[in-house]
């Protein structure tokens, strides 16, 4: 798991195109101490500490823009959470139409 501080240094200075691997596990397990299972049983699973703090901050950056949120299956119940640094707002001008969380017309 990346620390918060190591993810925004990574995303002030990476180009577009650049990739951080920023946490390998079960992300919706490890985020939670507990998990609800037919009905109200729990049953307890590891739960990282700070690792909720990074998923969200990340999830902030990929709301923005910043960043594009992908994941891989390495495993059974394991994966490479990934994210992609995006181009600058500006350098996603295409046709007079600029994208991000929706498409607006640009000022000409």
């Amino acid at each position: 798991m990346i620390a918060p501080g190591a993810f925004k240094a990574w995303l002030a200075t990476a180009p577009a195109g650049d990739v951080i691997i920023w946490h390998t596990g079960f992300l919706a397990r490890e985020r939670k101490a507990w998990v609800e299972f037919r009905g109200n049983r729990r049953f307890p699973h590891e739960a990282m500490p700070g690792l909720d703090v990074v998923a969200r901050v990340i999830a902030k950056a990929a709301d923005r823009g910043l960043v594009t949120l992908v994941q891989k299956r390495v495993d059974k119940g394991q994966f490479q959470y990934v994210a992609v640094r995006s181009s600058p707002p500006a350098a996603r001008a295409i046709r007079g139409y600029s994208i991000g969380r929706r498409i607006v017309p640009v000022a000409a």
